[in-house]
């Protein structure tokens, strides 16, 4: 009867030493969260700035220029429109140039960002890496009129990543 009693302790003994083993290796692991609320945020101010800001409130000579040699007829477009009216056009390049001159500022330097319109992309700044853990996207609707045609809707997306 003694040897049975032996067995139970040292039973209890190494289920003890299994189970704090377990919680110092669970308590000490490395557990990453990646931060979501500034990408998210600024996701959505880019895409907001872009839709709501018209051609004429744009403080940038770039813009200024287009205006003044008529690339830009319509002022009272916005921003994300007058990009999704040259995407219309077959001036991709434009299009690219004006979204870069006119995101220069918004977005800070330590995210990359890419904007696309009917899932074709405008402009990209940085690549997306392997060692991305997070990319935020907003997407909203563009679409406006241009020789007296209408064109769109297409879909508009920002996705950024650090």
């Amino acid at each position: 009867m003694g040897k049975r009693g032996y067995f139970f302790t040292l039973d209890a003994f190494v289920a003890m030493g299994i189970i704090v083993i377990g919680l110092v290796m669970i308590l000490t692991s490395n557990y990453y969260s990646p931060v979501t609320v500034q990408p998210i945020a600024l996701s959505n101010d880019v895409i907001l700035s872009l839709s709501s800001t018209k051609v004429t409130e744009a403080n940038n000579n770039y813009t200024l220029n287009l205006v003044l040699n008529g690339s830009i007829t319509n002022k009272d477009n916005s921003l994300l429109q007058q990009a999704g009216e040259f995407y219309v056009n077959n001036q991709r390049s434009m299009s690219s140039n004006f979204v870069r001159n006119v995101t220069y500022s918004l977005v800070p330097q330590q995210y990359s960002f890419n904007v696309s319109i009917n899932r074709t992309t405008i402009y990209n700044r940085g690549s997306l890496a392997k060692s991305s853990r997070l990319v935020v996207s907003t997407k909203s609707i563009v679409f406006g009129v241009y020789n007296d045609t209408m064109w769109g809707p297409y879909p508009a997306e920002v996705s950024v990543w650090q």
